[in-house]
């Protein structure tokens, strides 16, 4: 009995530290986080995680996977070129001192960008760091080119810079660096057509802070907020989009932009917005004359192109009949189809 009771009390002696330290390890860890995001603001290549290294040169430095060195100068040099560019172009852009990241794997990436981003996501800016993380090609999933990628993500640093202390909604400066970039492609375009026909294009109010994490959406809100830039560009007769995102950091806030520069307000801007896309890419463009005609020729190509393919199929296995049927007769030694 004795034992036993000693046993009890080391049990209860046990749990009572628990119930002790467990609080105060999770007190160290909430206290611990910020420091080590504030430690990450330093472009100094500091401690290396094992496998990986660094290189630096004219104020971008640079971490990359071990085994990734030849493209981790590639991307040195075309960083350097995009940030010339972009610094020429946003006189209040200052990206004398940047950290790139380059992440070998998923898991790497999510660590590198704090867990932020979405799985379809292939690179993000961390303004208040003067860092970029950007997936290897190998492990991205993107369609965009690695200097476009690139260009885009310094992009948002250039402006930040620009905008100043206006905050501008999450579509503006998604918007904006990808106009700077240049990333309009076809998908884009096939996006917002489906959204249009569909009737769900996305209110800009819904992207004011964040984009979807599904894929599909997240490509209709890029786009939309792409076409939504280019609109605010065209109405404020702005000379090209570096031009209105200054003109946007003049003033002071982004509100009183929208009233000056295109002359409504965000909820009028979003309807007069919508009804732009409806109207050119929606049913409206297909009912047009000329656009009808071409849908309907590509649809008559497509039909021709697959009644061809299956009259194809149907000849090659009328071929491999009567090629099985010869062997069975004995006659020939048959042959191969490519």
């Amino acid at each position: 009995m004795p034992h036993m009771t000693t046993e009890l009390t080391t049990r209860r002696r046990a749990r009572l530290a628990l119930r002790i330290l467990v609080p105060i390890a999770w007190l160290l860890v909430a206290v611990a986080m910020p420091m080590c995001a504030a430690a990450s603001n330093d472009t100094d290549q500091g401690e290396v995680p094992d496998g990986r290294e660094t290189i630096s040169r004219a104020g971008v430095a640079m971490s990359f996977p071990s085994s990734e060195r030849r493209l981790a100068e590639h991307v040195l040099e075309v960083v350097l070129e995009e940030r010339d560019d972009l610094e020429a172009r946003f006189p209040r852009a200052d990206l004398s001192r940047i950290r790139v990241d380059v992440a070998g794997s998923a898991e790497e990436f999510a660590a590198l960008s704090y867990g932020g981003v979405p799985d379809w996501g292939a690179g993000c800016a961390i303004d208040a760091e003067r860092r970029i993380v950007v997936r290897s090609p190998k492990a991205a999933r993107a369609p965009l080119g690695l200097r476009t990628l690139l260009r885009h993500e310094l992009g948002h640093l250039a402006i930040h810079d620009e905008l100043g202390d206006v905050r501008a909604p999450r579509w503006f400066h998604e918007g904006a660096a990808s106009a700077v970039a240049g990333e309009w492609r076809l998908e884009e375009s096939a996006a917002l057509a489906v959204g249009a026909w569909r009737g769900t294009l996305l209110p800009l109010s819904e992207l004011e802070r964040g984009f979807p994490a599904n894929a599909r959406l997240a490509r209709l809100a890029y786009a939309e907020s792409y076409q939504a830039v280019l609109l605010m560009t065209e109405l404020s007769g702005s000379d090209g989009v570096e031009e209105l995102i200054g003109a946007v950091g003049a003033e002071p806030s982004f509100e009183w932009a929208m009233r000056r520069l295109v002359s409504a307000d965000v909820s009028s801007f979003d309807a007069l917005l919508l009804h732009r896309l409806r109207e050119r890419f929606g049913l409206a463009l297909l009912m047009r004359r000329g656009n009808l005609l071409f849908v309907g020729a590509g649809l008559l190509v497509l039909v021709g192109a697959l009644l061809k393919w299956r009259r194809s199929r149907r000849r090659l296995a009328e071929w491999a009949r009567e090629e099985g049927e010869s062997r069975n007769r004995g006659g020939g030694a048959g042959g191969s189809w490519r």
